[in-house]
């Protein structure tokens, strides 16, 4: 056999050994099962519900307040915004993200990236845009910001960095670190997207902490007093999906998580890890709402959850009768008003051959639609006037 024939043979082999080895190792081998990353407005924050009624929600990177009887809407922040002359605010390409209303409802806080340098900030405004303040020197932190979230008192804001969970006060001094990830090689720990709580008295925090070892990766729910002491890691638990919600009385935390068999469902817990139950059992059809881009809320009186998801229409969960009922409209992020007579959606759903309903609100059981945003087919925004059209189960 010449040379040239036995080196081709050699390479041959080597190939194949190479292909079973491959073949073997995905017989054995799970890759790690890593967030798919969804633009802001998929993952975008529900609409926040002012003590007045007015409820604040996000468009295409910006944040606009429309009135509760859907009469008109005026942008707060965004690439149109003209309310700061700051010299270190540039008025070019604006972007900003998941706004937060605070408890009284004269302020929100926000992820912010208008500010030179192209890091990214949480800031402070007032509910119509005045008095702007950065409470955050992103270079100083761990990476890009996300979700803040007030504490319940108004004193202090959560937030993330990077891979870390960190809160500050309300004027902007006093940062403290809750929980910090890290990165070592093939190993990490960080803080999972957009995945945190308050407690309802404000002396903790609830978060999810994606932990990747070995490849194998799993969300896992942390609980830490409010000065990130006392961190308590409840690794009982199956993969944990949806951001913790604290009960209105503090007594309970709810979740969606999946079970042995791959299947979805709401589970509840006492925030000291005991007493782990599972409430509701997602049926056959519904596994969009098991996805780590869903979201879950209490109803102000502790009776009903309410369910988001990017891809399903908000549903409501009663836990006496453990029942499912999906809301009319289009998919869209929920939330309940402050009294849990209404829910309000803001829909990512946008039709090029017609206009749709962008932000409207039900009553809890679905009924007495309310549209108070409209999209245009060309994405423009235009008052909905409280018209009920365009809602449908």
């Amino acid at each position: 056999m010449r040379k040239s024939d036995r080196i081709i043979n050699v390479l041959v082999a080597a190939s194949i050994t190479f292909l079973l080895l491959m073949a073997g190792c995905n017989l054995i081998y799970n890759p790690p099962s890593f967030e798919v990353y969804f633009p802001p407005e998929i993952l975008h924050r529900p609409p926040q519900w002012s003590p007045t009624g007015d409820l604040v929600f996000t468009h295409e990177n910006k944040i606009y307040i429309a009135e509760s009887d859907g009469s008109s809407f005026q942008l707060i922040h965004g690439s149109d915004d003209k309310n700061s002359n700051s010299p270190s605010i540039s008025n070019n390409d604006k972007y900003v993200d998941s706004p937060s209303i605070s408890p009284d409802g004269s302020q929100i806080a926000y992820v912010d990236y208008s500010y030179r340098g192209g890091g990214s900030d949480i800031s402070r405004s007032m509910l119509d845009g005045s008095r702007r303040r950065r409470l955050t020197d992103g270079t100083a932190y761990h990476g890009p910001m996300k979700k803040p979230i007030w504490s319940p008192d108004g004193g202090r804001i959560a937030f993330g960095s990077g891979r870390s969970l960190l809160t500050v006060a309300s004027d902007g001094s006093d940062s403290r670190l809750i929980f910090r990830g890290f990165w070592d090689s093939s190993d990490f720990v960080e803080l999972s997207d957009r995945s945190f709580a308050w407690s309802p008295d404000g002396h903790r925090i609830a978060f999810i902490v994606k932990e990747v070892e070995k490849h194998h990766a799993r969300r896992v729910l942390y609980n830490a007093a409010y000065d990130g002491s006392d961190q308590i890691r409840f690794g009982h638990t199956a993969e944990i999906l949806t951001s913790p919600a604290w009960s209105p009385d503090g007594r309970s935390i709810a979740f969606v998580q999946k079970d042995d068999e791959g299947v979805g469902g709401i589970y509840i817990m006492n925030p000291d890890g005991s007493n782990l139950q599972r409430i509701f059992r997602f049926p056959a059809g519904y596994d969009s709402y098991a996805r780590t881009d869903s979201s879950l809320s209490w109803s102000p009186d502790g009776s009903e959850l309410l369910l988001s998801s990017a891809w399903s229409r908000p549903a409501v969960i009663n836990l006496g009768e453990a029942k499912l009922r999906r809301l009319p409209g289009p998919v869209g992020s929920a939330s309940w008003s402050p009294d849990g007579s209404r829910i309000a959606i803001s829909s990512r759903a946008h039709d090029h051959n017609e206009a749709t309903p962008k932000l409207f609100t039900v009553a809890r059981d679905g009924s007495d639609g309310r549209i108070l945003v409209m999209q245009d087919r060309e994405g423009n925004l235009t008052p909905g006037h409280g018209r009920s059209r365009g809602l449908t189960q």
